[in-house]
């Protein structure tokens, strides 16, 4: 991302922006832990 938008986003966008993030990745995690489990 480029440092000028993230710099001139709010701060309240930023942290939901992270916390959307952060959900993605928990879900891709626990998608892989469970094809993992029956391979």
């Amino acid at each position: 991302m480029d440092h000028i938008l993230i710099s001139s986003t709010p701060l309240h966008v930023q942290a939901h922006w992270a916390e959307t993030i952060n959900k993605a990745k928990t879900l891709i995690a626990c998608r892989n832990l469970q094809l993992n489990v029956r391979s």
